[in-house]
């Protein structure tokens, strides 16, 4: 085997803030303005969407929109009407030929509103999202929630190692390059990084920040471990023979490119051709970049929020998620 990996997985919390008004008291003179006139019973509120493709963004004609109860098809346009005598937050889920069926919330007050769907066709491929979006390939215990990254990380680049020696300026140029080209690919082109810094301290556990550090002992066989789909964590860089790309450099640029995949969030694909490919890869793959098919499917991740559930189910605002940590030996 020509490298190992472990991914340290640090699931993402969804927060969820309820918002009390504090507003200031008025003079006798000046009467507190009333709460606003509940709508009567019976009362409708007209809500106007439209289905579009996700990326794509093209009309989906067809297409079944079920809301509280209630169905319409979307027309040539992908626009639907429904009327409803409440406006609380519903559960919408759209359904057709073709598509990947999708759960999502609004509130039917909004009334207009544009709900993008997933078109289950070339170039996109529901079996590799599961893979690289959810973790089937590796996975034992089911597919993943998402966990899109909701900014760009900041990058710290320690100059030393955990025992303090120093790391030579060509290594650190080349992890610097290897990130800072292959950011925009893995967020559908939303988070190329902005911050880059290098120093001898450490940013690990601090909001925001990955810091990108180095073993004193590196493992034989091992190339990289890193976080996944959070901006608190880490990159670990193992330099040692079975890393290198036959130039004298003991790390590779595909393992930077790699262990940043696992910090936006991705897992391991089945093909060596991908990038996120976790097994034996030859000297000639050293340079490698995100694949064709891995940079179109990041497109679909990042059009997506952290939480959402297989095949396209969005986190509901009330539910938090439980925080837990998963070591994979790959």
């Amino acid at each position: 085997m020509r490298r190992q990996e472990w991914i340290a997985v640090v699931a993402l919390g969804l927060l969820v803030s309820f918002l009390a008004g504090s507003g200031c008291g008025s003079s006798p003179s000046e009467p507190s303005t009333p709460p606003p006139t509940q709508n009567p019973p019976g009362s409708a509120y007209t809500l106007n969407g439209r289905v579009v493709g996700t990326v794509t963004e093209q009309p989906i004609a067809g297409a079944t929109v079920m809301i509280g109860g209630q169905s319409v098809t979307t027309d040539a346009s992908g626009g639907f009407t429904i009327s409803s005598s409440t406006a609380d937050v519903r559960d919408v889920t759209i359904r057709g030929d073709g598509l990947v069926p999708r759960k999502t919330h609004l509130s039917v007050a909004s009334r207009n509103t544009t709900i993008d769907v997933i078109q289950n066709r070339a170039p996109f491929s529901l079996g590799f999202f599961r893979q690289i979006a959810r973790n089937a390939f590796d996975s034992e215990g089911g597919l993943e929630e998402l966990r899109p990254l909701d900014r760009a990380p900041r990058i710290h680049i320690r100059t030393v190692d955990e025992a303090g020696r120093s790391v030579d300026s060509r290594t650190l140029n080349l992890v610097e390059a290897a990130l800072r080209d292959s950011a925009a690919a893995w967020s559908g082109g939303r988070y190329p990084l902005q911050v880059v810094e290098r120093g001898s301290s450490s940013r690990v556990g601090q909001a925001g920040w990955i810091t990108v550090r180095w073993p004193s002992l590196p493992e034989e066989n091992v190339c990289g471990r890193a976080t996944i789909g959070t901006t608190t964590g880490y990159i670990e860089l193992h330099r040692n023979s079975s890393c290198n790309c036959g130039s004298g450099d003991l790390v590779a640029p595909r393992s930077v490119r790699h262990e940043l995949g696992h910090v936006y969030g991705f897992w391991h694909t089945d093909d060596r051709e991908d990038l996120m490919w976790g097994g034996e890869w030859p000297a000639r793959y050293c340079d490698q970049h995100p694949s064709d098919r891995e940079t179109e499917h990041a497109k679909y991740m990042y059009a997506r929020t952290a939480g959402n559930t297989d095949p396209d189910n969005d986190p509901s605002a009330t539910i938090l998620s439980v925080p837990r940590v998963i070591v994979i030996d790959n």
